[in-house]
């Protein structure tokens, strides 16, 4: 199986505000990385399991969550961290079922809250 990642560029203007407005932090505020994998042959009943690893930092998410001065009492606590996973084929090869279409996308959204320094 041959993969490949993109970085993509945040789409929103003002990060800053969308940060404060909404508590989310997805790819229209944020840059991501975007994965793409060709599976060349999928049987039936087939699994595919894929596992992402890393790091986030969210420094930055404290400094353009807060109005200046930004004392450490008034950062943002919580922010909502959003992934998407889709499948996309080749619909000239491939069909989807009827009423399956809602396996072919989902979205979890993970809460971060900063933890107070002692």
């Amino acid at each position: 199986m041959r993969c490949s990642s993109e970085r993509t560029v945040p789409t929103e203007s003002n990060p800053r505000a969308h940060i404060q407005k909404n508590s989310v932090l997805d790819c229209s505020a944020a840059a991501c990385r975007r994965f793409r994998c060709d599976v060349p042959s999928f049987g039936i009943q087939e699994e595919l399991d894929f596992i992402l690893k890393g790091n986030l930092s969210f420094g930055w998410v404290a400094r353009a969550s807060c109005q200046l001065p930004c004392p450490l009492q008034t950062q943002q606590k919580k922010v909502s961290v959003v992934s998407v996973a889709e499948i996309t084929f080749d619909r000239a090869v491939y069909a989807q079922l009827p009423g399956q279409e809602a396996f072919l996308r989902a979205q979890v959204a993970t809460m971060w809250e900063a933890a107070a320094r002692r």
